[in-house]
């Protein structure tokens, strides 16, 4: 995907879906939704392997929703059309001569131009959608460039290709602010930041986080859309989940505590409004327009269902805080997808993370001492660097949330303490130390599977 037409390969993000099996001409729409899940599985995927490749599509993804789909107060837009000109595509697609015009500058510029499969005849109606053909090594070693030369060319290329493509009539964009999306959208950019130790990042979650807090959260209740200043409906329950979801991730980016609770008050605001976890959730809250039949959606679609996202939420919160009354929520829901997750295993993806994090006792990571200090941070990064599905993570010096209850420094320094169920290994202030132990916890829940 990341090699192919669904990727923007000079602008970063990705397009909605592709109409061949080869992932070469896209439906040319570009959705706040997909580049926020594509973004954080390109991210797990490069924290699991280290393929500095998986990073470049994190770092050029959220590049792209930054400079295109932000609002000047840190909200981030819906979409961009496909159209142009009153055509599908026009502003991505290139003919040969565009292309190698706007190259004449690059030496390499024939090798450029097959690098992002730029050609006479196209490959989409005499046009050209940009993608990075396989055997590339090759096709450099055949031209005597080396192989180390290939990604810094190709780099130069695109850049060249992206400044003339900044001349042509843009596509229109769907300025309104999702709640839904803007919630996985920092849900990303709050694991992204931490994870690729990017301080750009993390001030664009930061500010995401505080626009949501201020314009779209109302009481016990979020928007379902923003714009302009002008607030929207209601929200639905993948909106409220979404964002309760997005506020827990910055939670344990930040260690801001008011994160933490809002995610809480929201998720105690799903239990009161959105119906009983045991029948499935209602997708309406129950102040919402009186419907013909007020709906309960389970399966995934492109993107979560709103009982997956609560699902998701309750276990998290639970691993927090202890209270058993997130943990029945999860299981009641749980228990209500059946086995229909294990049936239809692509339209109930979110809910077979679920089911897999339920499955064992909660890992979680209490670090002990001010958020402020950089040995706390030290700590933290051992855990935000890796790929560690289901662990929770709380930092602090009071006992909210109550994983950081009865957990104190060491020595005066800051500690790390690593549990399972609100059990723990004797605490270390020494991040090398923790690693180990992380590496052994994650080795010995592989082993009992």
């Amino acid at each position: 995907m990341a090699d192919g037409g669904i990727q923007d390969q000079i602008g970063g993000g990705f397009h909605r879906y592709t109409v061949d099996d080869t992932w070469t001409v896209p439906h040319f729409e570009k959705m706040l939704y997909d580049n926020a899940l594509l973004a954080r599985t390109y991210l797990h995927a490069w924290q699991h392997t280290g393929d500095p490749r998986l990073r470049q599509v994190v770092e050029r993804t959220l590049g792209f929703v930054l400079r295109e789909l932000r609002h000047p107060d840190g909200g981030l837009f819906a979409s961009l059309d496909a159209d142009s000109e009153g055509r599908e595509g026009t502003f991505y697609l290139w003919t040969y001569e565009a292309a190698r015009a706007a190259l004449a500058s690059l030496p390499e510029a024939g090798f450029a131009l097959q690098a992002l499969s730029i050609t006479p005849q196209g490959n989409f109606e005499g046009r050209c959608v940009l993608r990075r053909p396989s055997g590339l090594a090759d096709l450099a070693a055949e031209q005597g460039i080396e192989a180390e030369r290939v990604a810094v060319i190709v780099d130069h290329a695109a850049a060249l290709l992206f400044a003339a493509r900044e001349e042509r009539t843009r596509p229109a964009r769907d300025d309104k602010v999702i709640a839904e999306w803007n919630g996985l959208a920092l849900i990303a950019l709050a694991e992204a930041g931490v994870a690729m130790r990017s301080p750009r990042l993390r001030q664009a979650g930061a500010q995401l986080a505080g626009f949501l807090r201020a314009e779209m959260v109302k009481g016990d209740h979020v928007l379902r859309t923003w714009r302009d200043g002008r607030p929207g409906p209601n929200g639905l329950l993948a909106d409220t989940a979404s964002l309760a979801l997005g506020f827990l991730a910055q939670y344990q980016a930040d260690f801001d505590l008011d994160g933490y609770n809002l995610a809480e008050r929201l998720a105690g605001s799903i239990l009161r409004r959105f119906g009983d976890p045991a029948e499935g959730l209602y997708d309406t809250p129950d102040d919402h327009e009186t419907l013909i039949a007020r709906p309960r959606t389970l399966q995934d679609n492109p993107i979560p269902s709103g009982n997956a996202l609560a699902c998701r939420l309750f276990l998290q919160l639970e691993a927090l805080s202890g209270d058993g009354l997130w943990r029945r929520a999860a299981d009641q829901l749980l228990d209500r997808a059946g086995s229909l997750p294990s049936q239809h295993p692509t339209g109930f993806a979110h809910w077979l993370t679920s089911a897999e994090i339920a499955s064992h006792p909660p890992r979680q990571l209490a670090i002990a001492g001010d958020p402020s200090e950089p040995a706390v941070e030290a700590l933290a990064q051992v855990a935000w660097d890796r790929f560690e599905p289901g662990l929770v993570l709380a930092a602090g010096t009071g006992g909210r949330p109550a994983l950081l209850l009865d957990r104190a420094p060491v020595a005066g320094a800051p500690a790390a303490y690593l549990c399972s169920n609100f059990t723990c290994r004797l605490p270390t202030t020494d991040a090398v130390e923790l690693a180990r132990l992380l590496a052994d916890s994650q080795d010995s829940a592989r082993t009992a599977n």
